[in-house]
């Protein structure tokens, strides 16, 4: 499997983004990574950056800028030669207000994007308004324009899946675990569940078993969902690394994506049911886990009476927390989770079955696709004719030509789901809701640990 790992990964740098000093900071954060990947073990995997040092000086007034990054290549003049397909990236310059980014694009778009192309650099670090709005068509291109915060958090993916646990937010190396380097850097870990689950235990009140259920929400599965979404997340980008030299819309990494996303959603369900019993226990509310009568009250699920009068009970201890699970955005959230959970522990595995879209490139005919296979490998059809029967031969075509097909096909969703609701068929695509996941997850825990009502959590 690990021949298809890309781990050369090249960075193209937008030069209009150096100019000034906005982004200090920013540039200090890929210095502290140059710093600190001297002590990772980084020979599995490198990182490059390539800046257009000739456009920097026009812009700047003829000075150079120098980055601490040891792997940085300086371009020194423009391309071999400009790439026709980005043309269309452009096709709506004029409607940018910004004349200084307007007149950046007009004069260097097409030369910018050609550069990074022939380099070979996926990720484009650029604040360019313009480029950032418009970047799925581009990322078509097998460009990606991302911000410094998007590119950070890409980074410590590709990094993390070489068993390299960086984080930007604490730099640190020399960490064996994902969970702990999780639980070092985590914002929402160290100001609000960290403390929150110290003052539970300072409390003579709460039983073994309402303190163990804590710790293992926040210590053992809160971690372990963020390392199966980073695991998600790299192999998700690896598709995207890997659709620069080749078709990606094959099955290359779906059985990794398949695993870590069915145990995902094993762990995220199990968060929401784990966060239900604490609030259970914390405040008091009766339901005992080895009671069947009553068992089955503890949820949110508000279509049942039982779970609609549990979170009326929630509400009268914590009206905040109880008005944000009878909210409609969590509602929505939760309701989608419990299909998608229950289709994958229940019934079907997501097994990644990509959501292709016709293009002009795919429709063509056979006889049209077997003159373009012709001019890519001229020897091909004559070797096949000289090996096997015609029969055979014809056999190895139609693959060609399906394999073609597939490859010119634009992808709109790698894995995705029909749900319906509210009488309509919606389709989902799990993986870009990860995101929106973990922001549910954490608001409920935030707002247990920011309770008034427990007083000894303030």
């Amino acid at each position: 499997m690990w021949h298809l790992i890309t781990n050369k990964l090249n960075i193209f740098l937008d030069p209009l983004t150096f100019v000034g000093k906005q982004h200090i900071s920013e540039y200090v954060s890929l210095g502290l990574l140059e710093q600190y990947g001297r002590n990772l073990d980084s020979c599995l995997y490198s990182i490059k950056y390539y800046f257009p040092q000739y456009i920097f000086e026009k812009l700047n007034r003829g000075r150079r800028i120098h980055f601490t990054m040891r792997d940085t290549e300086y371009i020194e003049g423009p391309p071999d030669k400009i790439e026709t397909q980005f043309a269309t990236v452009f096709s709506e310059i004029d409607t940018i207000k910004d004349s200084t980014e307007k007149g950046y694009l007009f004069n260097h778009g097409n030369e910018l994007l050609s550069l990074a192309s022939q380099n070979k650099c996926y990720f484009y670090l650029t604040d360019v308004k313009y480029l950032l709005d418009n970047v799925e068509t581009i990322k078509r291109l097998n460009i990606c324009p991302v911000s410094f915060n998007d590119l950070f958090n890409n980074l410590e993916i590709f990094i993390q899946g070489f068993y390299n646990y960086f984080k930007f937010d604490m730099p640190a190396y020399g960490i064996n675990e994902p969970d702990l380097a999780h639980l070092m850097s985590d914002k929402d870990f160290n100001y609000y569940f960290d403390p929150f689950y110290k003052q539970l235990l300072k409390q003579g009140k709460y039983s073994d078993e309402t303190k163990n259920t804590l710790r293992t929400l926040i210590y053992n599965r809160y971690p372990d969902i963020l390392i199966t979404r980073d695991q998600l997340k790299f192999f998700q980008l690896q598709r995207d690394l890997l659709g620069r030299d080749k078709n990606n819309n094959r099955m290359e990494f779906h059985g990794r994506l398949r695993y870590y996303l069915n145990y995902y959603y094993y762990l995220l369900w199990g968060a929401v049911d784990h966060f239900a019993w604490l609030i259970n226990d914390l405040y008091e509310l009766g339901n005992l886990r080895n009671r069947p009568a009553t068992w089955s009250n503890v949820g949110f699920n508000l279509d049942k009476k039982e779970h609609k009068d549990f979170v009326k009970n929630i509400k009268e201890n914590d009206n905040k927390l109880g008005e944000h699970i009878e909210s409609q955005d969590f509602q929505d959230w939760f309701y989608i989770l419990t299909k998608l959970r229950h289709k994958s522990a229940h019934k079907d595995l997501f097994v990644a079955p990509s959501l292709l879209k016709e293009t002009e490139q795919s429709k063509l005919s056979d006889a049209e696709i077997d003159k373009i296979l012709a001019l890519q490998d001229s020897e091909r059809e004559s070797e096949l004719n000289r090996l096997f029967s015609p029969e055979t031969v014809e056999i190895f075509k139609k693959s060609d030509r399906q394999n073609y097909r597939i490859s010119q096909m634009e992808m709109t969703l790698l894995v995705f789901d029909v749900i319906k609701k509210d009488g309509k068929d919606r389709i989902i695509s799990p993986l870009d809701r990860i995101d929106f996941d973990l922001t549910q997850i954490r608001k409920l825990i935030k707002l247990l640990c920011q309770s008034k009502k427990l007083q000894w959590s303030q």
